[in-house]
């Protein structure tokens, strides 16, 4: 419910400012870039094994960073890569005039703000 919420939040945001769709995807994408180095550096910062009896494993889900412990540069060339892919799927479905294709840019992008959301609020969880 937060995700559809924060993504709202960000269309409204954009819609009243009066930018247009070009401004409003490059706002988007900005806020997205900056929620993926959120994520990253709450992972990397509550990362770890058990340190005495009884504690929990905090370790990344995610396998496309390659271990449950990923370096920090792991996080920014796989995870930026990732989503700069999304950012231009979701500039070219902007671009594409065939059946109104093009009202379904902001749906990449809200992809990347659930998962970022997502991402960190479960880094903050694991403690």
């Amino acid at each position: 419910m937060r995700i559809k919420i924060t993504s709202a939040f960000l269309l409204l945001i954009a819609a009243s400012t009066g930018l247009e769709a070009q401004s409003k995807q490059l706002l988007w994408a900005s806020v997205n870039y900056g929620l993926a180095v959120a994520d990253f550096e709450t992972a990397k910062a509550f990362q770890h094994g058990p340190t005495v009896p009884g504690d929990t494993w905090c370790y990344e889900n995610n396998s496309l960073y390659g271990s449950h412990t990923p370096r920090r540069i792991d996080f920014y060339l796989r995870g930026l890569t990732l989503d700069t892919g999304i950012n231009f799927m979701a500039w070219g479905l902007k671009h594409c005039h065939k059946h109104g294709i093009n009202k379904l840019w902001p749906v990449p992008l809200s992809w990347i703000t659930q998962a970022h959301v997502t991402g960190i609020i479960s880094n903050v969880r694991c403690k």
